[in-house]
């Protein structure tokens, strides 16, 4: 299997989205990787140009 680190940004409206009823998220998001054969090593909320990283393991791409 294939580590991969994967950033991303939250749109403004997921930004109000999260700030009205916040949660925690990671179970979900490891359920997603789960459900595609992987599995989330680790979730940060970041600082900067970037809102969140994501480390995770998944099946190496077919060649």
């Amino acid at each position: 299997m294939t580590i991969y680190i994967s950033q991303g940004r939250y749109t403004p409206a997921a930004i109000k989205g999260m700030s009205a009823k916040p949660e925690d998220r990671s179970e979900a998001v490891a359920e997603l990787f789960a459900a595609a054969g992987g599995r989330l090593i680790s979730w940060y909320l970041t600082l900067g140009p970037y809102d969140w990283l994501i480390i995770a393991e998944a099946p190496d791409e077919p060649r």
